[in-house]
């Protein structure tokens, strides 16, 4: 697990926003929200191209939100603080596509673009289809296949390195915004 924290009170961005009260103060809100959102699907971009699985994979989680590898804490009203919450443990096969099984004796199987020598694809009793492999010779116990979420460190890492442009840029914007175009309504 990786976690990236967004906090708009560092650096020039204090600088920036001293003395502008209210103004300032929403302006700094509303960076940190974009700049969370920005992280996070950048975070989920690379990782997903690196690891050659559907964004979905990653993002979505079902109606329960269980399974999501990519989570964001958006900053409430008046709140200066976001972060990124990144999972890191396997992505189960059936989620990163079409599964299939080769029809050769010892041939594996498939899903996506990951193919998996020695596994077979199996419809379980509760319905939940997967790539599984024994993990001894005889019928059971089975284990089920994963995708390994190898650069989820250096996505952060690059992410982390861009963030501060980012915040200085997305806060020009928005004290812009609130100085020129909310200020005279």
């Amino acid at each position: 697990m990786f976690s990236l924290d967004i906090n708009a009170t560092t650096g020039v961005a204090l600088a920036e926003i001293a003395g502008l009260g209210a103004a300032g103060q929403r302006a700094a809100s509303r960076t940190v929200r974009k700049v969370t959102r920005w992280a996070s699907g950048r975070i989920a971009r690379d990782i997903a191209r690196s690891s050659r699985v559907p964004l979905r994979a990653l993002t979505k989680g079902g109606s329960t939100g269980r399974g999501k590898r990519i989570r964001a804490r958006l900053p409430r009203q008046g709140e200066m603080s976001g972060s990124v919450w990144v999972g890191w443990s396997p992505i189960k096969a059936t989620y990163v596509g079409r599964l299939s099984q080769n029809r050769r004796p010892g041939g594996g199987a498939r899903a996506g673009q990951h193919r998996f020598p020695g596994s077979f694809v199996a419809t379980m009793r509760s319905g939940h289809r997967g790539v599984f492999t024994r993990s001894v010779e005889s019928r059971l116990p089975i284990e089920e296949e994963g995708v390994e979420l190898l650069e989820a460190e250096a996505a952060v890492r690059r992410a982390k390195d861009e963030m501060g442009l980012r915040i200085q840029n997305v806060l020009r914007q928005e004290l812009n915004y609130e100085l020129n175009v909310k200020g005279h309504r």
